[in-house]
């Protein structure tokens, strides 16, 4: 899965990745994914350089205009891992230019600590995910059908983005939850510092004090270049 999610009340398309090259996919089977899941294929199923450019292009991109027919007029920052993928001049560049986003990557080894889908959001989506398809299970004779291995593999895909579109939608209903992931990670951090009472990595036993750095020029330089860890910033 390709999750990507913010704290307030716009949402963005959850995308999947499947093994294989997706030129054998009849119109039917397309037409049976959820609706409100973008579908990709590779041949590993691995999020690489071709996949994160065609994902920015057919889905961060088009989610950002959705509904509008625009790009919005605020910058959007988009806040990432170090996945080299991600950190490639090529596809910061076509954020910086097509989709008016600013490309933020967290400090190398802590996105336990600092993402809110590690925070919560991934362990939520693969509950409600298995919760879907107990649902599943449970109507008509679909247990025989799993347990028997007669489903084919266009019914597992179509599945499985039927499953993923029904938990993404259940996690973008419940708008509290997903700031409270940001306030908990520090990614929702105020000029002021007002709020910072409520940051609660994992792994801290008592309070933190930031550090705040008048001068951030430094510091989104710093994130524009993929660097592990931006100057002047306690994370």
């Amino acid at each position: 899965m390709q999750v990507i999610f913010g704290p307030g009340e716009e949402t963005i398309r959850i995308s999947v990745i499947l093994r294989g090259t997706g030129k054998r996919i009849s119109p039917v089977e397309k037409a049976a994914y959820h609706e409100d899941v973008d579908v990709f294929f590779q041949g590993n199923a691995w999020a690489d350089e071709n996949f994160c450019m065609e994902w920015a292009k057919r889905s961060y991109r088009e989610g950002l205009m959705r509904g509008r027919g625009e790009l919005p007029k605020a910058r959007s920052i988009l806040i990432m891992d170090n996945l080299h993928a991600q950190t490639t001049d090529e596809f910061k560049e076509y954020l910086a230019k097509h989709c008016n986003t600013l490309a933020w990557y967290g400090p190398s080894e802590c996105t336990d600590e600092v993402q809110p889908v590690d925070a919560g959001a991934g362990r939520f989506l693969k509950v409600e995910v298995g919760r879907q398809m107990d649902i599943w299970l449970d109507q008509s004779d679909n247990l025989e059908r799993w347990e028997t291995a007669s489903l084919t593999a266009s019914d597992r895909r179509v599945l499985i983005t039927q499953w993923m579109g029904a938990a993404m939608a259940r996690l973008n209903s419940q708008q509290a939850y997903r700031y409270r992931l940001f306030e908990k990670c520090g990614m929702a951090m105020t000029v002021d510092g007002s709020g910072d009472d409520r940051m609660t990595l994992e792994g801290l036993d008592k309070p933190y004090t930031f550090v705040y750095d008048e001068d951030s020029s430094d510091d989104e330089q710093g994130s524009e270049n993929g660097n592990d860890e931006p100057e002047g910033r306690a994370e």
